[in-house]
């Protein structure tokens, strides 16, 4: 993960800087299909203590359109994996970030 990361990073060093950033960041890597990238990217980031609440809930939305759109584009288990962790990713949001939960839901 941490070398995923790394690529990342060297690849498209600008999607480290803002959320505005980081969602145009986000949208091209899924118009890419690269939803494994952008996957990692999203819970790497959340995973760091440091981004402010409005980040995170962008982040987490994120999350949740990449996993949707790679649902989408999947077959059989695979899919059904997919939405379920995209639902899971919203639960957990939802649950531990009550002021920006709204955003999750919408």
């Amino acid at each position: 993960m941490k070398a995923s990361l790394i690529t990342i990073c060297l690849i498209f060093p600008s999607a480290l800087v803002a959320s505005d950033e980081d969602g145009r960041f986000m949208a091209g890597l899924r118009e890419r299909r690269l939803f494994s990238l952008a996957e990692t990217y999203c819970q790497a980031r959340l995973k760091v203590g440091q981004i402010g609440s409005t980040d995170r809930a962008e982040l987490t939305v994120e999350l949740i359109r990449t996993l949707a759109e790679h649902a989408m584009n999947s077959r059989g288990s695979q899919r059904d994996q997919l939405w379920q962790q995209a639902r899971d990713v919203a639960t957990s949001f939802n649950t531990t970030e009550r002021p920006r939960a709204v955003l999750v839901r919408v």
